[in-house]
């Protein structure tokens, strides 16, 4: 396999009675063989076979981010987006090197489909968590986009990114291509609330919990390395290159043990 077994193996046991974020150092082995600028104009191309997003422009931190998604029109072979780039015309044609050069990130929330390393990692996790959970089947499991897949993302220098936020699944994120800030915060959501802020939250509200979010560790990370955050834990992503990186979103547990 084109990763350190070892090293992903011991992030279990260290997270098995303190579940918290960790960053692992060089856990893929030949980073550049998991994806490329190539694959991503191959998956941006084909939308009726991968679930491509992009995220919408910002001008700051408290903005909010809404992924828009890709579609394609099969009568003239022509990318669908949103009426973000022409509030004139329901439908504008752009590809992923426009979207790009736009300073919009882009995720492809099924990669694996397209590289063999991903499936590789879902299937390793997949069994290296396997619990037989009594009356609930087996888990982790692919019971949703959310859970089971692997997300690409990218974007170059100064693209946007999510604002601090959360996840319902536990994530495990490794570096492909170039550099990126990633920073853990000690809070956590409460899993009787929504994991997102919504669109009628103010960019006010969204600074202030911002503003009050309480830094565990901050980390460059390069390529190979990795980082575990467990569910609903904040974290936020500031890329400082061009770059890549290759998130696998898992549910740890039963079916009621995290809310999506």
């Amino acid at each position: 396999m084109n990763f350190d077994k070892d090293k992903l193996i011991q992030l279990k046991e260290d997270i098995t009675h303190d579940d918290r974020p960790l960053f692992v150092e060089d856990v893929l082995k030949n980073p550049e063989e998991w994806a490329s600028w190539e694959d991503v104009e191959y998956c941006c191309d084909n939308p009726g076979i991968f679930d491509v997003h992009y995220l919408n422009s910002v001008e700051d931190r408290s903005d909010y981010v809404t992924p828009v998604k890709m579609m394609s029109n099969p009568e003239v072979d022509v990318h669908l987006t949103s009426t973000r780039f022409n509030t004139h015309d329901p439908y504008v044609t752009i590809g992923a090197k426009q979207l790009l050069e736009k300073k919009h990130s882009i995720i492809i929330t099924n990669f694996e489909h397209h590289n063999k390393n991903a499936k590789d990692m879902i299937d390793f996790l997949l069994q290296l968590f396997y619990y037989d959970l009594d009356n609930h089947g087996v888990w982790p499991a692919r019971i949703s986009s959310n859970s089971g897949h692997a997300h690409l993302y990218c974007g170059l220098k100064d693209s946007n990114s999510f604002p601090p936020h959360v996840d319902g699944p536990c994530n495990f994120i490794f570096q492909l291509y170039g550099e990126n800030k990633f920073t853990t915060y000690e809070n956590k959501k409460c899993a009787l609330t929504a994991t997102q802020t919504s669109f009628n939250t103010s960019a006010e509200e969204r600074k202030e919990l911002y503003d009050n979010l309480r830094i565990i560790e901050e980390r460059v990370m390069k390529p190979g390395d990795m980082v575990y955050v467990p569910s609903r834990q904040y974290h936020y992503v500031e890329p400082l290159s061009d770059r890549m990186s290759l998130s696998f979103p898992l549910i740890l547990k039963g079916p009621t043990s995290v809310m999506l």
